[in-house]
């Protein structure tokens, strides 16, 4: 446990102490600070287990971008897929058209920093990245 859990849940014991009208002892406060140590930590744990795949999605980014779906993609107007891959990793796909190859990036870290802007981190996997057209 950090200092700061720490700090917190003794500040929660102490106000419960002082709610219910004086000093409690000391064993009394250690294990109330344990047990609130231990929800404050569980709480961080339960939001690392989401993936970036589980962001993508939340954030509604999940499927097919482009600026004009009803045209064909151009390296004009290409299209971008997010989808999740096999291997359950997030993939970023970008489509340029016939004639081109699809160019495969994995979206190695989401974020969201609020609900209309999203971080994303994405690696280069595709050797076509590197191509001249």
């Amino acid at each position: 446990m950090t200092g700061t859990h720490l700090d917190i849940a003794a500040s929660i014991v102490a106000s419960v102490c002082r709610q219910i009208g004086g000093p409690m002892p000391d064993w009394i406060v250690t294990r109330g600070c344990v047990i609130i140590s231990a929800l404050l930590l569980s709480g961080a744990y339960a939001a690392a287990a989401e993936t970036t795949w589980d962001i993508l999605e939340r954030f509604g980014l999940a499927g097919v971008w482009s600026t004009s779906c009803a045209q064909l993609a151009t390296p004009k107007s290409f299209r971008t897929i997010f989808s999740k891959g096999t291997d359950g990793l997030a993939v970023r796909e970008i489509d340029y058209g016939a004639g081109f190859p699809i160019r495969v990036t994995i979206v190695e870290s989401a974020q969201m920093i609020s609900p209309l802007k999203l971080k994303i981190r994405v690696r280069n996997t595709d050797p076509n990245w590197g191509q001249a057209e």
